[in-house]
């Protein structure tokens, strides 16, 4: 009638603000992805209803979604196809063969630009197109997976797998550590394998080895070899476990029997002269505070920071020193969350220098963090 009240603006579709809030979050959790939009269309089947979209269901209907799937009521994958199925139980089996197939379901993911790893939560399109990668010879050779991976010499041997993937950590995100153990000891034999879900970090890594210190004592980074080529003995060389070549053997047809008869002529070697030991093999270790660096300019490389640290954090903390001009922190490009370390910018050299003078003494909300020039 005359009097009726009518509202400035009419809701979507005449819904209360209730259900217009329902709608919107049930859109956003489809975008998460397949599989959460899997959930909403199984959830309608369970209903014995073929109406999909949101909006055409009451708010009673919506909300019974939301309890059903926090309560894990809603199992999509019993609602898979058997194809579907089947290709996720491939996927599965294809990474358990080994780390190179797993690492090369890890490149596929990565180059499509998804980080989400569970075969489960990807559709038979996704999954038939790597499988089709892996019958191909995946990206082409086995030796391109060694891109991601670095060869890293010189550790401690108290130094754990937790230990080197914290450090390498602050470049990118680590798919696998390798630590190679001595099963007498069961220490460190002082060299590992770090394997990232990406090339970018060990490209950063290998240009700027003067950076790589863990505790403060300098590590040895270098590109891993592919373990098929590395092995081979006769004008291919010889390698370690997984390829890494020292260089004087490069060339000389070493086998791996070649190896350990050469460490132990060398062995034979240094106790001759009636001294006993001669010089000792393998690398000296140092600890952290083993000498600070030198400034050479006002820029300081930081690293070990924690992944919730913030610009403002960081330049209150480097403010004791000095003052402090530009905070570089760097983010993985992929999950573009902070990777660990950063570059700071100082008023002078001499302000850089008095953070290197507090090397052993550098903390950040009570944990050591690295800086070096």
């Amino acid at each position: 009638g005359k009097g009726a009240i009518v509202p400035a603006t009419m809701p979507v579709g005449g819904w209360s603000p209730e259900k217009q809030a329902l709608v919107q979050r049930i859109k956003d959790f489809q975008k998460i992805g397949p599989a959460e939009k899997k959930q909403w269309e199984v959830f309608c089947m369970m209903k014995q209803v073929q109406r999909y979209d949101p909006g055409s269901h009451d708010e009673n209907f919506l909300n019974e979604f939301f309890l059903m799937q926090q309560a894990g009521q809603i199992s999509a994958e019993k609602h898979e196809s058997p194809e579907k199925l089947a290709l996720v139980e491939k996927v599965k089996n294809v990474q358990k063969s080994g780390h190179m197939a797993r690492q090369l379901w890890y490149d596929y993911c990565s180059s499509h630009g998804n980080t989400n790893f569970d075969p489960a939560r990807h559709d038979e399109a996704y999954l038939r197109g790597f499988m089709e990668k892996m019958e191909q010879g995946g990206h082409g050779s086995v030796g391109s997976l060694e891109a991601n991976k670095v060869y890293v010499g010189n550790l401690e041997r108290t130094i754990s797998e937790d230990d080197v993937k914290e450090f390498f950590s602050n470049f990118g995100t680590v798919t696998l550590v390798e630590l190679k153990m001595d099963i007498n000891t069961g220490l460190s034999r002082g060299f590992a394998f770090v394997s990232f879900i990406d090339e970018a970090p060990v490209k950063f890594i290998l240009e700027n080895k003067e950076m790589m210190k863990i505790a403060g004592k300098q590590i040895e980074v270098k590109p891993a070899r592919d373990r098929s080529s590395a092995m081979k003995g006769g004008g291919g060389g010889w390698g370690d476990d997984y390829g890494w070549m020292p260089p004087q053997a490069k060339g000389k047809g070493f086998g791996k029997m070649a190896m350990m008869m050469s460490a132990m002529a060398a062995m034979m070697k240094g106790g001759k002269g009636g001294k006993g030991a001669g010089k000792p093999m393998g690398p000296t270790y140092g600890v952290k505070g083993s000498g600070n660096p030198t400034a050479d300019s006002e820029v300081i490389f930081v690293c070990g920071l924690p992944r919730d640290a913030t610009e403002e954090a960081i330049a209150a903390h480097f403010s004791q020193w000095g003052t402090v001009q530009k905070v570089d922190m760097k983010y993985d490009q992929t999950t573009y969350q902070f990777r660990g370390f950063a570059f700071v910018t100082l008023g002078s050299p001499a302000e850089a220098q008095a953070i290197f003078n507090n090397y052993d003494n550098n903390l950040y909300n009570g944990k050591w963090i690295d800086c070096k020039p």
